[in-house]
């Protein structure tokens, strides 16, 4: 029991760690286009899974450049990478 709370609490504190940021958008300056119609190549314009092919939960590591999938039950935790 007490592996399983340890496993929760750093599950807890990973999730909250890491993750989409929610900032607001400035049309002006953080356009999806530049002016001359391309895309800008900094933006991130594409869409977000929202589960893994374990039906797990996404979780992103570093600046997209890794993505990892918790899965659980009542007896373990499995992360896929």
């Amino acid at each position: 029991m007490r592996y399983l709370s340890l496993a929760v609490m750093f599950g807890s504190l990973f999730f909250f760690a890491v993750g989409c940021e929610s900032k607001p958008a400035d049309k002006a300056i953080n356009s999806a286009e530049a002016k001359d119609g391309t895309l800008a190549s900094d933006e991130h314009v594409h869409d977000h899974a929202t589960e893994g092919p374990h039906h797990g939960t996404l979780v992103e590591l570093g600046s997209e450049e890794y993505h990892v999938e918790v899965t659980h039950d009542a007896n373990s935790v499995t992360i896929y990478v």
